[in-house]
């Protein structure tokens, strides 16, 4: 029987592009894991995304002292053996560099989602219903012109 070579997939995407929901389809599988954005879990900016805790999650326990080559291995590790597939939706080039060096013992793939803008401006039609809503958060959207935004 051919031993099967574990799975890293990679999300990358903009904010509000369905990474999240993604991962979490791709994650049902029995043998796979949503880890959710695992760079924000090591600085302990969020919790597990499953069961709400992270000093006390089973999966994330102490993820922040584990060193950059150890946390996939002890991720796969505390997933358990049937898991054969892990779901990052770290979406920054930046955070999938310092693991590609493992693709040789890992079978690495990245999915790069783009937001629909139609999702996008539906969404801020719906939260944003006043005029003056409207008008602030286009202002925090539009780039700035010579280092300032309009006032």
């Amino acid at each position: 029987m051919p031993i099967i070579k574990k799975k890293l997939i990679f999300i990358l995407s903009s904010n509000y592009s369905g990474s999240h929901f993604l991962s979490l389809l791709l994650g049902s599988h029995s043998k796979a894991v949503h880890l959710g954005e695992t760079k924000n879990l090591v600085k302990g900016d969020v919790n597990c995304y499953t069961c709400g805790k992270l000093n006390d999650c089973v999966l994330f326990k102490d993820i922040n002292e584990l060193t950059t080559d150890s946390l996939y291995p002890e991720l796969f590790n505390r997933a358990g053996e049937q898991v054969n597939l892990l779901v990052d939706t770290s979406k920054k080039i930046t955070w999938i560099n310092k693991f590609i060096h493992q693709k040789n013992n890992y079978e690495i793939k990245v999915i790069h989602l783009i937001r629909d803008p139609r999702a996008l401006r539906r969404r801020w039609t719906n939260k944003y219903n006043s005029i003056t809503s409207k008008i602030n958060q286009r202002r925090l959207v539009i780039p700035p012109i010579n280092n300032r935004r309009f006032k």
